[in-house]
């Protein structure tokens, strides 16, 4: 029962997941058209209490059901999906949106494994700062699967590697330390707090 420009706004906000911003909404749909629609179909949606505004900013919107964003991102075709998360993904990084793994994520979504490397980099490290060891391995492993090398690839699973030492995982740990240091310039920060932490691996087995 919504206009087509409506349902256009919604498949848009649903590519940001179950919260969006006007500006994010913006950055997606990218003409004037939408510039003078918007502020109407955003009312229109919160009149029909499909979306909800957030309580954290007067530009900041959110889905009132998750079934409804997952209604509309399914009405995307694949080239658009890919699309608005790659747009998505520029207007975060410009905007220097702190979660990095929302951010990596978009990248991946968005088809440009290469730009998500670096911020699944700062995901993980930012994941283990918070003491969250398993998200610390799930962003490490998602940034070497995005294609990894060199140095960021060291880095990624020397994060990998502390977050085994604190869960006692001392044969995982093992194994990432010594693929960090394969990775890292020999002598290297990363390549010295990689051959710490395979120190600590080998001695807990007595090698």
């Amino acid at each position: 029962t919504l206009a087509p420009d409506t349902r256009r706004l919604l498949r848009a906000a649903s590519v940001f997941g179950q919260s969006f911003s006007e500006p994010g909404l913006l950055a997606l749909l990218g003409n004037i058209s939408a510039t003078s629609t918007l502020p109407h179909g955003l009312r229109d949606l919160l009149d029909a209490e499909i979306l909800t505004r957030s309580s954290l900013s007067s530009d900041e919107y959110a889905f009132r059901h998750e079934i409804v964003r997952e209604a509309a991102y399914a009405m995307l075709t694949e080239e658009d999906r890919q699309t608005g998360h790659r747009l998505a993904a520029s207007f975060l990084e410009k905007r220097g949106d702190a979660r990095a793994a929302y951010v990596a994520e978009h990248f991946e979504r968005g088809g440009e494994p290469t730009r998500a490397v670096a911020w699944y980099r700062r995901a993980a490290e930012q994941a283990l700062e918070g003491n969250d060891l398993a998200a610390a391995i799930l962003q490490a492993k998602s940034g070497i699967e995005c294609g990894a090398t060199g140095e960021v690839l060291a880095a990624l699973l020397l994060a990998e590697s502390e977050a085994h030492r604190w869960r006692g995982e001392f044969a995982e740990l093992e194994a990432a330390a010594a693929r960090a240091m394969e990775a890292a310039p020999r002598h290297s920060p990363i390549w010295c707090a990689a051959l710490a932490e395979l120190s600590v691996a080998v001695c807990s087995r007595g090698d």
